[in-house]
């Protein structure tokens, strides 16, 4: 199921709203004042591709392999959704594409599928506790075309673990937290950089545990090097009230900010 759609402005101010998400890459007054169109939140476009192939979830794919890979601008029109590879095991490509596949990295679709066998997570890492409100809930899964899904409320967790990430990375603790910190500060031309995902693996457990608004979320972070200054991996295991609602691992690398906005497409 492929359908065509666009992101507003004012979507994209909902949605860093509504997920905490401050980048100033998403700020349609600032990027105009660079002669640059808002780019949209990468995890919105996840968010509403993935909604589109929810029957495939209730078949039972268990698993999102996630790439993302180019930017999208606001108004800018995507050929959005699912194709589906195959039945049994259940597996589909998640697409998101105008000039380019948006979450097609080096040959690799994004996809979602029944997993096999079940991946090996260690209880590993800190602790970031943030609240959530039931309204915040309801307005990520309006924004993203699921109100009153369960799906929605799954998204808006996986969603959210961005602001965990980067709150951990902001305020270290950990002695890996803090070297990530130390080089995002600067690079070798003393520019600032930030962190950007290349991807994305999401587990459900077998029995998916919705979580519910207005509860506060856990998010169990674990940061290892991959390539010191350069690439990071982060294991992230969210959980509620004591229930597992997912396991996932990002891959993340530095990108300076003056390349950011190089990249962001122009007005």
């Amino acid at each position: 199921m492929l359908s065509v759609c666009s992101f507003s402005e004012q979507a994209i101010i909902d949605f860093c709203e509504v997920t905490l998400d401050h980048n100033v890459v998403h700020d349609p007054a600032y990027m105009k004042s660079q002669s640059k169109k808002a780019v949209v939140p990468g995890m919105l476009i996840l968010s509403k591709a993935i909604g589109l192939a929810e029957e495939i979830i209730y078949k039972g794919a268990n698993t999102f392999q996630l790439y993302l890979n180019s930017m999208v601008g606001a108004n800018e029109f995507l050929t959005i959704g699912y194709n589906m590879i195959a039945e049994t095991p259940v597996k589909a490509e998640i697409v998101a594409r105008n000039s380019t596949d948006a979450l097609r990295h080096r040959g690799n679709p994004s996809t979602i599928f029944k997993r096999d066998h079940d991946p090996q997570f260690e209880y590993l890492g800190n602790r970031r506790h943030l609240e959530t409100d039931a309204a915040q809930v309801e307005s990520f899964s309006e924004i993203v075309g699921l109100k009153g899904k369960p799906l929605g409320a799954l998204l808006f967790s996986i969603a959210y673990a961005s602001h965990s990430l980067f709150r951990a990375i902001e305020k270290p603790v950990s002695r890996m937290e803090r070297e990530i910190r130390e080089y995002l500060s600067k690079d070798a031309r003393n520019d600032k950089q930030s962190p950007f995902y290349q991807s994305i693996s999401i587990h459900l457990p077998d029995n998916i545990y919705v979580p519910q608004g207005g509860f506060p979320l856990d998010f169990l972070i674990h940061f290892e090097r991959i390539k010191e200054g350069r690439t990071y991996s982060a294991q992230v295991i969210c959980t509620q009230n004591d229930r597992d609602i997912y396991f996932s691992k990002y891959v993340l690398t530095a990108i300076p900010d003056r390349l950011i906005m190089r990249m962001a497409p122009n007005l």
